[in-house]
């Protein structure tokens, strides 16, 4: 997991790269927990 959003942004540059072009940064784990989607423990 991605926890701040760092690693999702380089994956999502590595995806374009090899030419993905519908590529979306939706952030990091705690932007997903903060937007209250559902997680688990």
């Amino acid at each position: 997991y991605c926890g701040s959003g760092g690693r999702a942004a380089l994956a999502g540059k590595t995806l374009q790269d090899f030419g993905y072009e519908k590529v979306y940064n939706l952030g990091g784990f705690t932007d997903w927990a903060n937007a209250g989607l559902p997680v688990e423990d």
